[in-house]
Parts: C-alpha cells; structure tokens; sequence
C-alpha cells in the first residue's frame, strides 16, 4: 500500500507539473526558453572540484566521488585526481578529453589507473557545471549512475590548510553505525586545541549533540587533503579526504573502510550570535533506515525565534505541511516526516478517487 501510494503520488505530480507547463504562456500557447548561449571548449578552463553521488547497480550500494580535474580550454583534461567510496585512500590519476556544444551541453571523458570515468555535462556557467555519471563496470551493462556537480577552484587557495570557523553538513548513505544512514551538521574552528566544535547528528534514528575535535593535514598538489574529527561521547574518530574549493569552501568524501558518505564544509561570516531572522528556502535529502529508498524535500520556511540548540519556531513548507511551533530540533523534526508521509499519501489517494470519479460513465 505505502509503494504503491508512493508511485500514485510521483505519477501524479509528474502529470500535474507536465499539465502546468503546457498551459502556461499567453493565450494557452506552450512557451520555450530560448538559449542565446555561446559556450565551446574555451568555456571550461581550469581546475573545477567534483562532487558525485548515486548507485553502483551491481552492488544495489550507494555510491560517492569527489576529485579535481583540470581543463586546458581547448578539449583536453590535462590532469586531476579522483577519489571515491570503491577506492577510498587511494587517489586515481586522471587525464583526458572533453567537448562542448554551444548550449551548454557535452561530456567529459578521463582514464585513470583504474579505468576510465564518463560524464554528461551541462554548463551554468564558466564557474560551475553539472554533471551526471553513467559508466558500466562490466559487459552487462549495469554499474555507476550518479550526479553531481562541478565548481571552478581558486588557484589561490589550494596549498594552504583551512582555518577559521566553519559551519559542515555531512549525510552518510552507509555509516559505521550498523550501516545504517547517518546525517551531521555542525560547526567548529580550526586551528584549535582539544575540541573545537560540537554537531547535532541524527546516527539510524537516535539523535545526539555531541562536542567534536577536527584537525586537518596540509593539502598537497591540487588541494586534495585529508582530515579527521573526534566524537568526544563515543569516542570514535572519523576519516575524510577533502579537496579545496576556495578558502571558503571544501568538499569531503568520508573514507573509513565501508563507509560512503560525504559533505562540504563553508566558512561562517555574518552575524552568527543573532541567530536566524526573516524568510528562508531549503532543501533536503536522504533515505530511511529501512529502505535505501532516496528521499528529496524542498521547501521553506519562516523563522521567528532561533540559536543553537532547542528552540521555537514556525515551518510553513510549500507541500502542505504546516507544523505548529514545536519546542525541540528533534520533535519537529518527526513532526515533519511524519506530516509529510500523511498529507502526500493523503492526497494522492484523494487524486486516485478524483480520477476514477471522472472517468466512470
């Protein structure tokens, strides 16, 4: 009943939002955006920081990269490094071509020692790409799906070790925690001595704020470090590989031995000890525990009261859920979910009555 809800519900948002676009424009008519673009191989240039995920469809495991790779402007990847959650610890290598068309679109192929990587890419623009994995790992043709994105680097930044405060979001698919799903966000300053951050971490269901110690080694030859932090209440030590953006900006790939997860890590600025004031957008993503079912929220919300910690505030999301003021991080958290669940399966079923409704004789 709850799959085939689910399916009801895509089927049904996908026909509503195909519906929308075709009526959409003066007097009924179907309005297109023309491209009035100009991109070509000239358009990417430099070294970009990758970020990819998805599923291995031999495995039926979730799947993570990260890596740099550098463009010449005139087709050829002159150089890059690549790391993911098969070949954690033991960076690839990478050379290569690439093509792009006027608007925009074109692909990226680049072989390492330990095979060959082929991506489709769209360009934003000359800073940033998107970009989607498809490689077979063996005849059948089944292996890597994903999709990620790319960001220019800053030449600048990349032999110097972070410091400053951060604010870090990290989702791991396969945790060290039973292997079951695992999600962080949190705050610290480097350099520090002893701990120098704290997070909030939702580890297959149990939640907990505990108090952290992160330390980073110096980058090496294209930003490409490594880096661990301390859970001072359970006293486990996690392992990433990170790669820098900017000076601002990195992006991590967890790489304890059967673990795959990632984040990134950006620089905090601004009024931070205010806390949150005036209308906000915000987008989520993960799976249940016991499903590796991906889940994918958008929405926004209106915030009243906020500092770190527990505290009141209003949600008012655009897919019908409307929470009331909740006195903890962790309740409206369930209250979400679980209103979620409720309103969506509630209304495809009204959707499915409406529909067979309309087409009885």
């Amino acid at each position: 009943m709850f799959r085939s809800a689910l399916r009801l519900l895509c089927f049904s948002a996908g026909g509503f939002a195909l519906v929308a676009a075709v009526g959409c424009g003066t007097g009924g008519s179907t309005a297109f955006l023309n491209n009035t673009e100009n991109f070509s191989a000239a358009s990417l240039k430099g070294s970009y920081v990758y970020q990819l995920r998805g599923a291995d469809a031999l495995s039926f495991r979730p799947y993570r990269e990260v890596g740099v790779f550098t463009a010449d402007g005139a087709g050829k990847i002159t150089g890059g490094s690549d790391d993911t959650s098969f070949t954690a610890n033991a960076p690839a290598t990478v050379t290569g071509s690439y093509q792009i068309a006027s608007d925009g679109t074109g692909s990226i192929t680049m072989t390492s020692q330990l095979g060959t990587i082929n991506l489709a890419v769209t360009m934003v623009s000359s800073s940033k790409v998107y970009l989607i994995e498809a490689d077979h790992l063996n005849s059948s043709g089944l292996g890597v799906n994903a999709t990620g994105f790319a960001e220019l680097q800053d030449s600048s930044a990349i032999a110097t070790t972070p410091t400053g405060p951060f604010a870090f979001r990290i989702h791991d698919e396969v945790s060290g925690v039973s292997q079951q799903p695992a999600a962080q966000v949190g705050a610290f300053t480097v350099p520090g001595s002893g701990v120098n951050g704290s997070m909030d971490e939702n580890a297959a269901g149990t939640f907990s704020s505990p108090n952290l110690t992160w330390s980073f080694a110096a980058p090496g030859a294209l930003g490409r470090g490594t880096g661990t932090f301390l859970n001072a209440s359970t006293n486990v030590t996690s392992n990433f590989i990170y790669y820098i953006v900017r000076g601002s900006k990195l992006d991590l790939l967890m790489s304890d031995s059967g673990v795959v997860g990632g984040g990134s890590v950006e620089a905090q600025s601004g009024a931070i000890a205010n806390g949150l004031s005036g209308a906000y957008a915000f987008g989520s993503s993960g799976q249940s525990a016991e499903d590796i079912t991906a889940a994918h929220h958008d929405a926004q919300f209106e915030a009243r009261l906020t500092c770190r910690g527990d505290l009141a505030r209003h949600a008012r999301c655009h897919c019908g859920i409307d929470s009331e003021p909740l006195a903890s991080h962790q309740h409206l958290t369930r209250k979400l979910e679980q209103d979620t669940l409720e309103r969506r399966l509630r209304h495809a079923l009204e959707k499915s009555d409406l529909t067979r409704k309309r087409r009885a004789p």
